[in-house]
This record gives structure tokens, sequence and C-alpha cells, in this order.
């Protein structure tokens, strides 16, 4: 359909318009996402000092490979299906995509807790930290946690509440350093670096829950249908199928390489690199995570 003009105007200048008045807005939520990603950033640079006197290499070295072994479940969390709520015409398909990908994010949780169990051992050893496999326990739940995270998020995206996703981002990192600064557990070492990191994926999808319960609550609960997500997950099982395998391949090959390190010179050089790594590829993340959500919001629309 061709767009109406607006009055004495010409169509092609009605269309700059509107391309125009799309840049701005998409400008101006990247903006909104940097500033928060910027702002949580940011307290993770200036608690850098303190940190590094409180936990050493060899701590955040055991924290790490933690970290990695979390987030390559993490990423597969709801089996992508939270790619699909902001692409999605219906705000009722989209509501019941949400509690579809939170379900799966419980599911991968319990999935993640049967290999623990009986992986624990291994993991730890392959690792090289024979001291990690009594909290290796701890990763279910990080896999929940972060899995919900990301999906209330896209949900938050789908909805323009781009300012909302920038405050859980702060959240999540104030949290974080504060436990690891001031939690009780910090003299066990790298137990108080996972606790914090713990502490702030549920502070950071706490807050979102809080605010999209109260905001959308109404609209979820009503049109959530167990049919239809069944419905749902067929429409988008090729979504599904084909980005699944990908994601854990890139994930992988990312946060597999600590404990390949790890294995052959120990957790302190572990920590180092991965310390060292955090820190050079702020700037970079910083942009590339806020255009991304961002891109991918607007394309549903």
């Amino acid at each position: 359909k061709r767009l109406r003009c607006w009055r004495g105007l010409p169509e092609h200048m009605a269309l700059a318009d509107v391309v125009t008045s799309a840049f701005s807005t998409k400008r101006g939520n990247v903006l909104k996402l940097m500033s928060g990603t910027a702002l949580a950033q940011a307290v993770l640079v200036i608690s850098a000092p303190l940190l590094t006197r409180l936990y050493g290499p060899g701590d955040y070295g055991v924290a790490g490979i933690y970290i990695s072994i979390a987030a390559v479940a993490t990423v597969v969390a709801a089996w992508r299906y939270e790619l699909a709520i902001p692409l999605t015409r219906g705000d009722a398909d989209a509501a019941n995509l949400l509690c579809l990908s939170l379900g799966l994010c419980v599911g991968m949780g319990l999935a993640t807790a049967a290999v623990v169990f009986v992986l624990r051992d291994q993991i730890a050893s392959v690792a090289g930290m024979p001291g990690l496999a009594a909290w290796v326990w701890l990763i279910p739940g990080s896999v929940t946690l972060a899995g919900s995270l990301r999906v209330l998020g896209f949900w938050s995206s789908r909805r323009g509440e781009f300012g909302r996703v920038a405050v859980s981002r702060v959240a999540q990192s104030v949290t974080a350093i504060g436990a690891q600064l001031l939690g009780p557990l910090r003299a066990s070492g790298f137990v108080g670096l996972i606790t914090g990191q713990i502490a702030g994926q549920l502070a950071g999808a706490g807050l979102l829950a809080i605010r999209i319960g109260r905001a959308d609550g109404r609209l979820i609960l009503t049109n959530a249908r167990s049919l239809k997500m069944i419905a749902l997950a067929r429409r988008y099982r090729l979504l599904a199928l084909s980005t699944v395998p990908t994601a854990l391949l890139n994930s992988a090959s990312g946060n597999l390489l600590p404990i390949a390190v790890s294995a052959k010179f120990g957790p302190a050089v572990v920590g180092l690199f991965l310390f060292a790594q955090q820190l050079l590829l702020l700037p970079a993340s910083i942009l590339t995570s806020s255009v991304w959500d961002v891109t991918h919001a607007e394309i549903g629309k």
C-alpha cells in the first residue's frame, strides 16, 4: 500500500520524513541502552581496583570457568524462542511466547542440574579445579536466571521499554559488584565472585519481572494458554532448529577456551586472561549489544 501524503507535501517528502522519524526513534533507543550499558560497565571499571585487592587471579580463574560453563547453556536456555517475541505480530502470541520461553528456561535449568549431578567431578577435573566440584550445583540456577533475564529483556524491547532494560542492567551490575565487595562470602575467594554474579542476575531479572508484571501482567495472564504455546512452539520450530546449533557453537568457541587454558596453565592464568579480556572488550560490547537489541525489536514492527 502506498503511504498517504501529508497535507501539502509531495509523496517522496512524506516518505523521507517517515524514514527520518524511524531512524531518530531507533537512534534514541540505542542511546538509552548504550547509556545503561555504559553505566553498568563503568561500575565494573571503577570497582576493579578494589576487587583485585579482595580476590586473586586464581579466584577470578575459578569464577570465570564457572561463568563460562553456565554461559554455554544459557545461550539456548529458551531454545531461541525468545527471538520470536519481538517478531510476532500480535501481543497475544508474544505473551504466549514469553510464557513458553520462561518455562523452557526452567526446564533447561532442571536438565542442567541432571548433567551436573552426573558429571560434576569430571567438569572440575577437566578444568583442573577440584574445588569447583562443590559449587557447580549453582550452575542450573545461573542458567535459569540468565535465560529468564534474556527473555524478559526481549519482551521489554518489544514493548519499546528500552529504558527499563537499561535500568535492569545497571541494577544487575551494581548488585553484583556490591555483593562481591560487601558480601560475607568474600573471604572464601571465588565463592564471593560466583555468588555476587548470581545476585546480580537475580536483581536484574527480578526488577524486570516486577515492572513487566505491573505494566503487562493482565495482558500476559489473560492471553496465556498452554495449547497456544504448543502451537507457537510448532510454528517457530524452524527458528529453534536453525539457530540453536549455531548459537551453541558460537558460545562454546568463546566460553570453552578458558577451560582449555586452565587445564594447561592453571586458574591464575585464566583469571588474568579473563579480567583483561573483559576490560578490553568493554567499548565494543556497549555498542554492539545495544544496536542488536534495538534492531531486532524494530524488525518486528
